[in-house]
């Protein structure tokens, strides 16, 4: 069973390099991506995430505090 990864970063380019080493991987599926932690915990309610890989510095909210809301509202997803 593959491991769902979901990536929040506000670089297209970081999120297009990491999408694709992490499809080359077949232990890995990719489930989403967002650009913004807000749109990040808005999808992550329609996803089944295991791991959120977050940039810490985000537009709109620190990846720190992100990570928070997300352990809050989705305490079975792991955050990077």
């Amino acid at each position: 069973m593959p491991v769902k990864v979901f990536i929040v970063d506000d670089h297209e380019l970081v999120r297009e390099a990491l999408s694709t080493l992490l499809e080359s991987d077949e232990e890995v599926q990719l489930v989403g991506e967002a650009a913004t932690g807000r749109d990040a915990l808005t999808k992550l309610a329609s996803t089944q995430t295991d791991v959120a890989l977050l940039d810490l510095r985000l537009p709109d909210i620190d990846g720190i505090e992100l990570c928070r809301e997300i352990g809050s509202a989705h305490p079975e997803i792991r955050c990077l």
